[in-house]
């Protein structure tokens, strides 16, 4: 099969590399939040406003953990694709 078809090994790889790749964008993005809405808390005086960054800060982390569960399934899936890997029936 064509590569435009979406249906070649090939393609499907290079797809799940740049899925990976992005994953990997997103994780650090969300990271990154969350270490910029903590050192932002340590400068605040206002205990509720501390508080929600915190918060914000948490959410931000939990956002990265779950693009990890996504990169991980990814990976997991992966496996059955592969040539050495278990193979689908069809």
């Amino acid at each position: 099969p064509c590569i435009s078809c979406g249906q070649c090994d090939a393609f499907k790889s290079r797809l799940s590399m740049r899925m990976s790749h992005t994953l990997a964008d997103h994780i650090r993005d969300c990271l990154d939040r969350a270490a910029l809405a903590e050192r932002v808390a340590l400068r605040e005086v206002d205990p509720v406003a501390k508080a929600e960054l915190l918060e914000l800060a948490g959410s931000w982390r939990q956002c990265a953990a779950s693009y990890e569960y996504v990169q991980k399934l990814e990976n997991f899936m992966a496996t059955f694709k592969a040539p050495d890997g278990p193979q689908s029936a069809h």
